[in-house]
């Protein structure tokens, strides 16, 4: 690093995500060219064991420790929410992939997955629509902001940034994020390099994937037990290293599901100088979970990554846990509330169009239950009590209950935005600001846990396959940051926008009657806050040498105008003034002008007054 790059390090402010833009000596760089890279180089700290060389039967014993400590609660809740909420979701110990096994017969209400579906759809809509931008780049100095080749240097990022995301199937895999983590309270997405798309995201299923956390509670470590066949085996791993059962299974059953373990952690020991698989700060290991290990570690493979290739999106996190809670969790109990108020609701309708009957011994099987049957018989046939439920009591508390559901998954907040998809932060702020207030720790979380990590995934891959432009010499080493410009972001940030209107319209009102006081605004100052809020184009904005540059030309354009009108009222002047000094009588026969001009004085030969030198003595003075 150069002296410049030390002392940005000994003042950095925050700096928000994590992408660096390399500073590295010429010959050095590692990439075809000097864009920024993310800095996910891991310092070190331990994460299972002492040392790298962990055994098959190493890791397998941390993934029953993670497994025990889900058992403990988080497994029957997430099984208890499946069940009543989203049963398609879910894969747990003993289910098996592909079969469409769906049981939805707890879900009484079709109505409470759809307030959920409400949600999700106007998460994707408000954080990440692929119909808008919702990220910017940034630098964490103005002055590095406002000069002209560092704008255009992040717009073309951006641009293809948001190019390749659109290009990859990102867009339909977040979507399955935003529907878990409010329902389960936690999600995994996970982004693959991929050589057709750049770029290839997958979100996993709650119960496919265990987590665990490092000092400062972000998740670093994935355990994912895969089912996968035997062909699918043979295809990814090498035969020889393939158990004798998935062997044997390969030539007789390669439909056969196995179990297969997959491993995602930091990697303390390696070689940084190296570029392979096996010296990147995260290691990925493959085994297998039944297999009897006929190899001494019995790994089926080992690579690694140079970013943490996943991502944990977390609702709401409890103190140390691991995993999260959201909405799913609170609205579980008014779900179970409401199904049995509509149980209770048909039962209820069910007996009064079909209520018991006391029927006498020899009318049976004598019946007739057809329409227009008819039964012969002395004995009255009547009901065996009376039913008289209060239905409409009934159905207004099955709608508080669907109301209560429908507030729990924020769907009174986000009904506004979808009918209204082109209002603007402000009217959101005026209608809804309380219930933004309450969610803006939740975006936040996202945008941590989930949203930057993507990003910063996507500009690395970018960035090592060639893609985006030769960095300005002035970002070299220097960390640059995600600002968030969605419709949700922008909601957040409109605290800030209406505060510095407030204070720009009082100023302007004000200085009607005090006009000096517009020495006390300063207006370049709130055009860049306002732009810098709401996340408009840069290139609406002029950077400052560029506007310095044109009210310098402004002024002089000014001076010169000025100068050619003093000279033209001159010139109209002129002739006025000249007739009014030629009237303008001075005596002896001469005007005012010619006074001017120098008109009927005699030629001056010899200088006025006296004449040099002493008098003659006797002659008067």
């Amino acid at each position: 690093m150069g002296k410049n790059s030390k002392k940005r390090e000994a003042r950095r402010p925050d700096l928000g995500a994590g992408i660096r833009v390399p500073d590295q000596q010429q010959g050095q760089q590692q990439a075809v060219n000097a864009s920024p890279t993310l800095n996910a180089d891991v310092e070190g700290g331990k994460l299972l064991r002492d040392t790298d060389a962990m055994t098959r039967q190493d890791y397998l014993e941390r993934y029953e420790e993670l497994r025990g400590q889900t058992q403990k609660g988080w497994l029957n809740r997430w099984k208890d929410i499946r069940a009543n909420t989203m049963p398609e979701r879910g894969l747990f110990d003993g289910d098996i992939p592909n079969t469409g096994n769906v049981d939805f017969s707890k879900v009484l209400d079709i109505r409470t997955r759809k307030y959920l579906g409400n949600l999700a759809a106007m998460l994707q809509a408000g954080l990440t629509s692929p119909a808008r931008a919702w990220f910017r780049l940034g630098t964490p100095y103005p002055e590095l902001a406002k000069r002209q080749a560092v704008r255009l240097y992040l717009a073309e990022c951006e641009k293809i940034m948001y190019q390749a995301l659109r290009r990859s199937n990102f867009y339909d895999s977040i979507h399955s994020v935003y529907i878990e983590c409010p329902g389960f309270g936690t999600n995994l997405l996970y982004g693959e390099e991929d050589f057709e798309r750049l770029m290839s995201f997958r979100s996993f299923t709650i119960g496919e994937y265990l987590l665990d956390a490092n000092h400062t509670g972000q998740t670093d470590t994935l355990f994912r037990v895969v089912n996968m066949t035997a062909r699918q085996m043979g295809q990814k791993f090498k035969k020889d290293r393939l158990s004798v059962a998935v062997q044997n299974s390969l030539r007789d059953k390669p439909g056969d599901y196995h179990r297969v373990l997959h491993v995602i952690c930091p990697r303390k020991d390696y070689d940084r100088a190296k570029k392979d698989n096996l010296n990147m700060p995260f290691k990925s290991v493959w085994l297998e979970v039944d297999g009897r290990g006929e190899r001494e570690y019995g790994i089926l493979g080992e690579g690694g990554y140079v970013e943490q290739p996943f991502m944990a999106a977390r609702w709401d996190v409890v103190g140390s846990n691991v995993y999260g809670v959201g909405p799913g969790w609170y609205t579980l109990p008014e779900i179970k509330t409401l199904y049995s108020a509509r149980g209770d609701f048909m039962t209820s309708v069910h007996k009064v169009n079909n209520p018991p009957m006391l029927v006498p011994p020899e009318y049976r099987d004598r019946i007739v239950h057809l329409p227009g049957g008819q039964t012969y018989g002395d004995e009255q046939i009547k009901p065996l009590y009376q039913i008289n439920p209060d239905l409409a009591n009934m159905d207004r508390f099955i709608a508080d209950s669907r109301e209560a559901i429908k507030e729990g998954f924020y769907n009174d907040l986000f009904i506004f935005l979808m009918t209204n998809p082109d209002a603007t932060a402000t009217e959101i702020l005026a209608r809804q600001e309380e219930k933004m207030l309450l969610l803006g720790p939740t975006i936040e979380r996202l945008e941590n846990d989930l949203l930057d990590p993507v990003v910063s995934r996507v500009f690395a891959v970018l960035n090592r396959a060639g893609m985006l432009p030769p960095a300005p010499e002035e970002l070299k080493g220097m960390e640059l940051r995600i600002e968030y410009i969605s419709q949700l972001a922008a909601a957040q940030k409109e605290v800030g926008t209406r505060s510095i209107q407030k204070t720009v319209t009082f100023g302007l009102e004000l200085a009607k009657f005090q006009p000096d006081l517009m020495d006390k605004l300063d207006l370049d100052k709130a055009v860049d806050e306002f732009h810098e809020l709401t996340g408009s184009p840069p290139a609406i904005v002029r950077p400052e040498e560029q506007v310095q540059a044109i009210r310098a030309k402004r002024q002089a354009e000014l001076q010169a105008q000025a100068q050619a009108q003093h000279q033209l009222e001159m010139a109209k002047v002129m002739p006025q003034a000249a007739q009014t000094l030629s009237q303008t009588p001075v005596g002896a026969g001469n005007n005012a002008l010619d006074s001017i001009m120098g008109a009927g004085n005699p030629v001056q030969t010899e200088p006025l007054g006296p004449p040099a030198g002493p008098r003659p003595f006797g002659l008067p003075g």
